[in-house]
């Protein structure tokens, strides 16, 4: 809830050096594009893709249960929303998908 509501509670966390560590991830995804081993893709939001795709498996388990008909998620179920999402992602960025 506190990201939702701002994190106010979380500024100091969210510092100049938090702001620095993120843009040097996003360096990294930036210098592939730059040397053509990658599509051009917004980096930041791509970032942001990663980490959405993979908390909603964490925080909406049960929803994800009850849309599915199942009581619980197993290990199977996350290899197959793993490997689906390695599809997706590595194809949205021109790159080929390993074998999975």
């Amino acid at each position: 809830m506190e990201i939702i509501s701002g994190g106010e509670c979380m500024s100091e966390y969210f510092s100049q050096d938090y702001r620095l560590w993120f843009q040097g991830r996003a360096a990294v995804f930036q210098a592939w594009i730059d040397a053509g081993k990658m599509d051009p893709v917004d980096p930041v939001h791509l970032i942001f893709l990663l980490w959405g795709s993979t908390q909603h498996y964490a925080d909406f388990a049960s929803q994800i249960c009850r849309v599915t008909g199942r009581s619980r998620l197993t290990r199977q179920d996350m290899d197959q929303a793993s490997n689906n999402l390695i599809r997706i992602i590595l194809k949205g960025c021109g790159l080929t998908p390993p074998a999975l």
